[in-house]
This record gives structure tokens, sequence and C-alpha cells, in this order.
């Protein structure tokens, strides 16, 4: 098994997937702000904090193994 600087570049590449969602979404978010209105955004918002509290819950729980 990995040793820290394993664990340390998992939880890296667990982080910067999760930015790259959070990013995402806000974008879309403002753009359905923008054609769509309140209740789009709020859709939007629920559905990223179901999909985050899901990727927290897998890297948490360890995933399905290493893909490298």
């Amino acid at each position: 098994m990995a040793g820290p600087a394993g664990v340390r570049a998992r939880w890296a590449v667990h982080g910067l997937y999760l930015v790259s969602v959070a990013v995402g979404l806000t974008v879309l978010l403002g753009i359905s702000f923008a054609f769509a209105g309140p209740l789009a955004v709020f859709v939007i918002l629920m559905a990223q904090s179901a999909l985050s509290l899901v990727l927290i819950a897998k890297a948490v729980l360890g995933g399905s193994g290493s893909s490298a």
C-alpha cells in the first residue's frame, strides 16, 4: 500500500476533482440564473450539494482503488 506521500497525493487528486466540479457547477449556476431564474439556481445548488457529499463520502471510504 502507499505510504503517507501516496495518501497525500490521493487526497490532492480528490481535492482537485472537487474544486473542478465546484467551479463548473458555479459557472452553470451563473448561466442558469441569467436565463432561467431562481428555481434553476436552487435545483443546481441542491445537485451540487448532493454531488459534493457523494464525492466526499467516496474519498473518505476509499473509493474502488487506484487508477494509476
